[in-house]
């Protein structure tokens, strides 16, 4: 299987209109034919119960995450391929898990995209890569998740809830950090830095970190 196109290209903006501008206004397009994203007081509690993830914030953060959730719902569309069909549980599901890693930084950050792919178990893939020869590569391989640069984030849904009590490997938040990567263009595990902050220093700061999770594991 393979994901279907990203997205379709809207035929009435002016074909001047940069990037930032068609993005614009297709999110207040989004947001002005969608109805509001609300959830039910039962669907959060039963979310609340069963993901592990929510366990660890506290009242607060657990109501910022659940705001952002439904703003995320209201801008995004989550979208089922290979037969799935994806209900409201299913939506509410990956939107917090998303949530998590702008908790703190807001959903502007997801900004340059539109939607969520979810198959129903691993799909097939194609990627190119250069080889040291300089030798250009083509193969389909199955992958659980895949974020897509100025694309879609696809998941694999059975791989989703297998992911839901590993915090280890958990499927949506680590595609969703690559989302993060990517805003400055490359996936490099370096993603843009606020204004005020050191390059050299977050560098330091992120190996000590990712040094003391390895011994950790």
């Amino acid at each position: 299987m393979r994901a279907p196109s990203w997205e379709n290209t809207a035929t009435l903006i002016p074909v001047k209109s940069t990037p930032s501008v068609i993005r614009t206004l297709r999110q207040l397009w989004h947001a002005l034919t969608t109805p509001p994203a609300g959830i039910a007081p039962e669907l959060w509690q039963a979310l609340c119960t069963d993901l592990p993830l929510l366990r660890h914030y506290g009242t607060a953060d657990r109501e910022a995450l659940r705001q952002l959730a439904m703003t995320f719902l209201r801008q995004k569309r989550l979208v089922g391929a290979g037969g799935l069909q994806v209900a409201q549980d299913m939506r509410l599901l990956v939107a917090v898990q998303a949530c998590v890693p702008v908790l703190r930084l807001g959903l502007r950050w997801y900004d340059d995209w539109s939607s969520v792919i979810l198959y129903p178990e691993e799909f097939l893939a194609p990627h190119e890569y250069l080889d040291d020869d300089g030798v250009v590569h083509h193969e389909t391989r199955p992958l659980s998740g895949e974020a897509t640069h100025h694309g879609p984030v696809i998941l694999s849904w059975a791989d989703t809830l297998d992911s839901v009590h590993d915090w280890e490997a958990n499927l949506v938040i680590h595609e969703f950090a690559h989302k993060l990567d990517m805003r400055n263009g490359v996936a490099n595990g370096m993603p843009p830095l606020h204004r005020d902050m050191d390059r050299t220093a977050w560098t330091r700061a992120f190996q000590h970190a990712y040094d003391d999770f390895c011994r950790r594991v």
